[in-house]
């Protein structure tokens, strides 16, 4: 296994981290019992249980619909750490992220708790990491200067005279290889990214001027490409594989100043 080398920072800017997993439909993990012999695996670290909203199901004879139950999702008694299990997903969310070692031991034994004999593959992992940045003080795009790369503040310092730039939204689209992908969402901006009314906590009920810098890095199956095997192994080393862009785009993404702030320990 791969260990990437990062800086933990004691004031991480990091709001949540998402795990994404896409399954072929597995019918037994479209029932409650099969979600539940995978929480009876996971009870100690997420004990808490609520389903998730059911869904309609188009049919084939036109106006027929179809009611299937909805995911399970588990969480921890902090609810900074939810599980959510369905018939064709796997998610797992955390706004208590403190190193990826340790969430990508938790995703190994929620890989080992899914009845693997029965998924017939795999054919999307992804990770996202959303960063809200705030520093106090700063409110205005060009005030980020000492905090952000010159590259990401490009565009907000195009106004014309008279004219200041208040929100900058943009969005960039990394290729890599066999079917690996990192969209990168940055910009200033005021409010929240991570919702604060959702079923997880978060870190911060602040909602003032920030910089996000939202990673989100992915793997696709190449549709000229078999379906591979379900494997938890496999799983594990393509999440480290996608794990690194996303560390190496946040640090050319913020500037020694932003480090300064984020190696202070919280209040």
């Amino acid at each position: 296994m791969t260990t990437i080398q990062t800086e933990i920072y004691p004031s991480a800017p990091l709001a949540m981290v998402v795990f994404e997993l896409r399954i072929p439909h597995t019918l037994s993990l479209a029932g409650r019992p099969a979600q539940t012999e995978v929480w009876e695996a996971l009870k100690q670290r997420v004990p808490i249980t609520q389903p998730e909203p059911a869904v309609q199901v188009t049919l084939g004879a036109p106006g027929m619909m179809q009611t299937q139950q909805g995911p399970l999702r588990m969480l921890d008694r902090g609810r900074t750490l939810s599980v959510v299990v369905g018939a064709e997903v796997v998610v797992v969310e955390s706004t208590g992220y403190r190193c990826f070692e340790e969430f990508r031991e938790f995703l190994a034994s929620v890989l080992t708790a899914l009845p693997s004999e029965q998924i017939a593959g795999f054919g999307r992992i992804g990770l996202r990491y959303i960063n809200e940045i705030r520093v106090p003080g700063v409110t205005l795009p060009r005030e980020w200067e000492s905090f952000i790369a010159p590259a990401l503040l490009a565009g907000t310092q195009l106004a014309p005279a008279g004219l200041v730039a208040q929100v900058g939204r943009a969005e960039v689209e990394y290729f890599g290889e066999n079917g690996a992908r990192v969209t990168m969402r940055y910009g200033p901006a005021s409010g929240r990214l991570v919702n604060a009314e959702g079923p997880m906590r978060t870190r911060t009920l602040e909602n003032g001027p920030l910089f996000f810098v939202d990673l989100d890095s992915y793997w696709e199956n190449p549709p000229d490409c078999d379906l591979p095997e379900f494997s938890s192994d496999a799983i594990l080393a393509q999440t480290t594989r996608l794990r690194e862009p996303i560390h190496e785009l946040f640090e050319a993404a913020i500037t020694g100043g932003a480090r300064d702030i984020f190696r202070k320990e919280p209040k």
